[in-house]
């Protein structure tokens, strides 16, 4: 019997300690503590109990923890797993559950992921400070455009795209000199060959003498100057390009109703011959030196001798049967029609000229060149364009490559092989490319 209860006697002293360091420590208890530590007081230990009582643990009383003693946590004695107490059989039973305020949560947050895109600016701006070698590098894309948009190729050069600059500047220089051999040098060419052949074929004394004939008359039969208008309209603008100034003596002259033979205006014009076979007619170099010297405005003279049928009378094939009674048949007919539609004018009262259509075709191709010049102009404006917009894209391409953003069309292929034995010995390979 005395084992039994010295084993219960000891346990109730284990009991007893873990409620006293339950509970609360008073002031008095820690000053009694302090005074000696070795006395304990009897009065709060727990009875011990028996075989088949359970303890009930001493809740502590709030009131007597004080703000400056904070209750320390329940510690474990060494080998008793928490919330397990030693009973006095040989199976340990299970701590009552004491209620314990929750403890705070505390989130611990994973690594941040970015999400948004990377913005290439404040980058290459932190390379360009950090990194002397980019700074070298670095190509301003403003400045490559405008560099091309002025000179094609000066921005690829800028940024080193030399292959390029190759390409748009010999593109500049071909469309340059195509403008030029094109639209002014074969035009002009056209046109010279036209004046050369209207000065051995256009006869001007031919045609200065045919209007004298026709409208020196200003009697009955003849023509009036509202009729002279009519079947001649352009006569005015013929006088003003050999004169120009309108209030000049010949001008006048050579636009009045009633031309004579002994006007200052026909003594000038109405000479060189009436055919190039003729005595004593002018040569082409001689009619062409004296129209460079004595006609004010020759490209509006060259284009009324072969645009209005007027004229006709200067060329040499055309024949001279032209009357002044023709003539006022044929304005009678157009001022009728003008009150009655339905009348149909006849043919052409001046007659037809071959040479004068053979005239015609020498300008309209020479017009034809020079209308090339809109095509080249144009061209050489979409080479500045394009020129410029590659520039910049160039230029922002190689910046990319400084902050690794952009790889080479090398790095975007993909190989693939594998050779395989059984059951007979085969190889395959793929070669891929990303883009």
């Amino acid at each position: 019997m005395i084992r039994p209860l010295t084993f219960l006697l000891h346990a109730g002293l284990v009991c007893a300690s873990i409620a006293v360091a339950q509970a609360p420590v008073s002031d008095s208890v820690s000053a009694a503590s302090s005074a000696n530590p070795d006395e304990v007081d009897t009065t709060r230990l727990a009875p011990i109990p028996s075989d088949d009582t359970t303890v009930a643990p001493i809740i502590p009383d709030p009131s007597a923890a004080t703000a400056t003693h904070p209750v320390p946590p329940p510690s474990a004695s060494p080998g008793k797993r928490p919330g397990m107490r030693m009973g006095p059989g040989p199976e340990s039973r299970p701590d009552p559950v004491v209620a314990q305020e929750p403890a705070p949560s505390t989130t611990i947050s994973g690594p941040t992921v970015i999400t948004e895109p990377i913005d290439e600016d404040s980058a290459l701006r932190i390379l360009l400070k950090t990194d002397p070698e980019a700074a070298r590098r670095y190509r301003s894309p403003r400045k490559a455009f405008f560099f091309s948009l002025l000179v094609p190729g000066a921005g690829q050069a800028y940024v080193g795209a030399w292959a390029k600059m190759a390409v748009f500047a010999a593109a500049e220089v071909g469309l340059g000199v195509g403008w030029y051999q094109v639209a002014v040098v074969a035009s002009r060419e056209k046109a010279r060959e036209a004046e050369r052949f209207a000065a051995k074929h256009w006869r001007q004394e031919k045609y200065e003498r045919q209007w004298l004939r026709l409208f020196a008359d200003t009697s009955g039969a003849g023509f009036s100057s509202n009729g002279r208008q009519g079947v001649a309209p352009n006569r005015e603008s013929y006088c003003a390009s050999l004169y120009r100034d309108e209030n000049q003596s010949n001008f006048l002259a050579c636009k009045e109703d009633a031309p004579t033979s002994s006007s200052t205006h026909f003594g000038q014009f109405a000479k060189g011959g009436v055919h190039s076979d003729s005595v004593g007619a002018w040569s082409e170099d001689q009619v062409l030196d004296f129209r460079s010297n004595n006609i004010k405005d020759q490209d509006r003279f060259y284009d009324l001798i072969g645009r209005y049928p007027e004229f006709m009378g200067g060329w040499e094939d055309a024949l001279d049967t032209v009357s002044t009674a023709g003539l006022k048949i044929y304005f009678n007919l157009m001022t009728e029609r003008v009150s009655d539609p339905s009348i149909v004018l006849p043919s052409d009262p001046w007659g037809t000229s071959r040479q004068r259509l053979e005239y015609l075709s020498l300008r309209q191709r020479s017009d034809d060149l020079a209308r090339t010049q809109k095509w080249f102009l144009g061209g050489m404006v979409l080479n500045h364009v394009v020129a410029a917009v590659d520039a910049a894209l160039q230029a922002t391409r190689m910046n990319r490559k400084l902050l690794k953003l952009e790889t080479s069309w090398v790095d975007r292929l993909e190989v693939e092989g594998g050779m395989a034995i059984a059951p007979r010995m085969s190889t395959h390979a793929t070669l891929a490319w990303r883009f």
